[in-house]
């Protein structure tokens, strides 16, 4: 399935359509923090509109950090701005990210946004983190 510059190129999965949205594992090649190829999971998602992001790893510190369960986004097309945009939730909400396209949203959220959390979260000591900072902290640690 190949689409314009605002939307997703998928290069690999199989989807089925039902009704206007497209269910299944459909991955993404995208260029990866550790000079390799990554593909980019989207589980559900309505045409050129709706993406479920999930991250699986990310590099910290010349080091690979694999998430396991992944950390799932949801990101969407606003067509007002002609942007991608991401937003977390619950414990994420902090993480907001807009980008021309669904694989910038990826690799900033892997480059720059989990390396981040991980640094001022994972790695700090609890005295120094409130009770939703530690929550979130827990959260990385039991998915590295």
């Amino acid at each position: 399935m190949n689409s314009d510059s605002k939307s997703v190129t998928f290069n690999q999965g199989e989807i089925n359509k039902t009704n206007d949205y497209y269910v299944g594992n459909v991955f993404q090649e995208v260029p990866s923090t550790t000079d390799s190829m990554e593909k980019v999971s989207y589980t559900s998602f309505k045409a050129d509109e709706i993406a479920l992001i999930k991250a699986d790893a990310f590099k910290f510190d010349k080091k690979l950090i694999n998430l396991n369960p992944p950390l799932e986004f949801s990101a969407r097309f606003n067509r007002e701005v002609s942007l991608w945009e991401l937003e977390g939730v619950d414990l994420y909400a902090s993480v907001l990210l807009s980008a021309n396209s669904i694989v910038e949203i990826y690799e900033e959220l892997v480059e720059e946004i989990l390396p981040f959390l991980w640094r001022v979260y994972a790695l700090n000591d609890d005295v120094n983190l409130s009770h939703e900072a530690k929550s979130l902290k827990f959260d990385l640690l039991r998915r590295a």
